[in-house]
């Protein structure tokens, strides 16, 4: 009597986690259902951050999806990646788009930058 219940009840459980396991994989195939971040939740001059989202202008799949850390640069125009260091003139601010790309902007720190982030 046990062995009737107990073979269709993992029949059926089995079943249901394929179904769970398949529309998981669904939403991570489509970016959905990720947790995209920006500690310093958007553009927070005035303090170091980290930001996970796409790579800025790939595809929007989950091997694009990188963390970018806010960070100092000596270089403030054309390829301030280049110029990346401890302390600059200029900051590099991470932030997700609404489209969650981790997009940047560039900005001039008026007492400078020390470890991702504008003086005060």
């Amino acid at each position: 009597m046990k062995k009737r219940v107990l073979i269709p009840l993992i029949v059926v459980a089995s079943f249901i986690l394929v179904v769970i396991g398949a529309a998981l994989s669904d939403h991570l195939r489509n970016g959905s259902g990720f947790a995209f971040i920006d500690t310093d939740n958007g553009k927070d001059y005035y303090t170091e951050g980290a930001t996970l989202g796409y790579r800025a202008f790939w595809e929007r799949i989950p091997r694009n999806i990188m963390l970018e850390h806010d960070s100092c640069t000596t270089i403030c125009s054309g390829s301030v990646g280049s110029g990346m260091a401890a302390t600059g003139q200029c900051l590099i601010e991470f932030y997700l788009d609404a489209k969650n790309y981790a997009a940047f902007d560039v900005v001039r720190c008026e007492k400078g930058c020390q470890d991702g982030a504008c003086r005060k």
